[in-house]
């Protein structure tokens, strides 16, 4: 997830944002732990980059239930428009997977 985190900051113009390293973002990536480090960012945009399934986990549980499931591998993107930071509280906006993101323009 670092080096993932580091190949799209090096694409973005300078200054570019910073990069906070979430510890609870790890393993099994419990909502309870992670919101209150994510709050602590402040308002505006957040990236969240971590692995699967867990990421899946987190962003089914935000946009209302765990059981959801966001079904994109690696490299794959989605965009959750967050009003609340509590289970149920974005709507996602769209989803980009890795095929999408390589298939040949025709």
């Amino acid at each position: 997830a670092r080096q993932t985190a580091d190949a799209i900051l090096a694409e973005l113009p300078h200054p570019g944002p910073g990069l906070v390293e979430v510890e609870e973002i790890a393993g099994e990536m419990r909502p309870k732990r992670v919101l209150p480090r994510i709050r602590e960012l402040g308002e505006g945009p957040v990236a969240l980059i971590g692995h699967q399934p867990t990421l899946s986990r987190f962003l089914g549980w935000m946009i209302g239930d765990r059981k959801v499931r966001l079904h994109f591998d690696k490299g794959g993107l989605a965009l959750l428009e967050v009003t609340d930071w509590a289970k149920g509280g974005a709507e996602l906006r769209w989803l980009v997977t890795h095929d999408w993101l390589n298939a040949e323009v025709a």
